[in-house]
Order: structure tokens, then sequence, then C-alpha cells
């Protein structure tokens, strides 16, 4: 019991078709999970702790840096592991996949030319903080920055525009999804992983209508939006905010001093919020 009434658990409140979806969609996830990832921990007597022998010892097809401690540390050893992986697979294999998270720039486990360099031009790379263009034999890449202001804004967005009782895990791999479907034809082009940060409204849309549809089938969303997705992108495109054309900001009042800084000596983000 609680201080409004019998406790009552959030599946005795789905509908059997809601609840039956939400359970094959667990089933996968957990196919997934199962098929992706290993239960052996990698010991000394197995493999090692280098990540070299790790790398030749799971065979991994994607590695993820987050780190945040050891720049560098993607080495030209570790990428070439990378290649003997996928190599070995034969026409099972294909091109390993990097991404560098950890942030700032300065701490990437590797940076993008090295990546590229270090495969190449085999390695699809991603970082945490977006590295500027690289060209690789005559081709420009655009190394996409994989950061989670993709996800959340549109992921808020669309549940609160339907009121969704709760966001369950599988809200995140629909999201996921609608971000890598927002890539265009020169972002394939230019190899990034993820949208240019400049389509952030596009790509929050689509992630809010992927939202909002996910818990209306899931019997989570407790106002309807629209029955198709053409509809529900046309709601969400109404109650979207859009900040006013005219942004001038005010003058500062005659008996307040402007206090100045050297922009030099900020950092990346404070440089930005003094300039902003």
């Amino acid at each position: 019991m609680t201080s409004r009434g019998r406790w009552r658990s959030a599946r005795s409140r789905r509908t059997p078709r809601a609840q039956f979806r939400r359970e094959i969609r667990a089933r996968f996830r957990r196919a997934q999970r199962r098929r992706h990832a290993s239960d052996a921990r990698p010991t000394p007597r197995r493999c090692g702790t280098e990540l070299v022998k790790i790398i030749e010892w799971f065979k991994p097809d994607v590695l993820i840096g987050a780190v945040g401690k050891s720049p560098g540390c993607f080495t030209r050893d570790v990428v070439q592991a990378m290649l003997k992986v996928q190599s070995a697979k034969g026409a099972a294999g294909g091109r390993p996949i990097i991404f560098a998270l950890s942030n700032p720039k300065t701490q990437a486990e590797i940076t993008a030319a090295d990546a590229y360099a270090f495969s190449d031009g085999k390695a699809i790379f991603g970082s945490g903080t977006r590295f500027p263009e690289v060209v690789v034999d005559g081709q420009v890449r655009e190394p996409g920055q994989v950061n989670n202001f993709f996800i959340f804004p549109g992921m808020s967005f669309g549940a609160m525009s339907c009121g969704a009782k709760t966001i369950p895990e599988s809200f995140f791999m629909v999201a996921a999804e609608a971000v890598a479907n927002a890539l265009d034809a020169h972002d394939i082009e230019v190899e990034s992983v993820v949208p240019h940060p400049n389509r952030i409204r596009q790509v929050a849309e689509n992630v809010a209508t992927a939202v909002v549809l996910a818990a209306q089938a899931d019997g989570l969303a407790a106002t309807t939006l629209g029955a198709t997705k053409a509809e529900v992108a046309a709601e969400l495109r109404k109650r979207m905010w859009t900040p006013p054309a005219d942004r001038t900001r005010p003058a500062a009042p005659p008996n307040r001093r402007r206090s100045t800084v050297n922009l030099g000596e900020l950092s990346v983000c404070e440089r930005d919020m003094a300039q902003h």
C-alpha cells in the first residue's frame, strides 16, 4: 500500500497486446546481448591485460574507448589488430569500427587522422568531441560526433508530448535507430556515423516521432498524437519551440559594468559561454 492506494506494477496496467510486444522486444534484446557479449572476462592466464592481446582473443568488430585518462592508447598496433580480426573473418568480416569517446579532444584514445592513417582508411571512426575533416586517398571524411545530444532532446520531447507513463529501455533503441535513419546522402558520402550537429532539430523531430509511435504501440501514451508517422511528425512540429528571428541582446544598463574576458585563456566550453 502507498499514500495513493494499492500499489500496482506497470505490467498490470498494460493491455495484453502491448505486454506481448514488450516481451518479444525484451527477448530480442537479450538475444542480441548474448550474441555480442562474452561472459568470460580477460585474465592474464588467458589473454593477458594488453589491449592487443585482448583484441586477438575476443575478435571484436567494434572498439569503443571511454577511458577518459589515457589519450592515444589506441595505438597503431591496436588498430592493426582490429584490421587483422576482420581480415581473418573472410566474407563475414568488414571494416573495423573505432569510437574514441573520451572528452575533451585532448583525452581521445585516438585522433581521427591517426585512425584513418593506421588503418589505411579502412576504419569507420567516431569520437566524443568532433574532429576536423580528414582527406583520405582523395576522399573527404567527416568524423561523426557520437554524443547523446542526438537522443535526449527528442526523447524528452516525444515522451512529454504524448504523456508517456514511463520510458522503458526499448525507447532508447528506437531513438538510436531514428538517429541512424536521419543520415542523409552527404553524411554517408563522408562516412559520418551520425548526422551533422547543424541538423539537430531535424534529428530531434525524428527521434521524438519514433518515441511517440513506440509509446502508442506499447500502450504507454496517455495522448494519441496520430495514427501514422506523418501525422505524429506534423503534430510534434506544431509543438516545437522556435527561437525568435530577432535575438539581439539588449544593451546593458548604464550603471552596470561589463566585465571583459580574455577568451584565449578559457577552455572551449567556457569560451563558447562567454561569447554567447
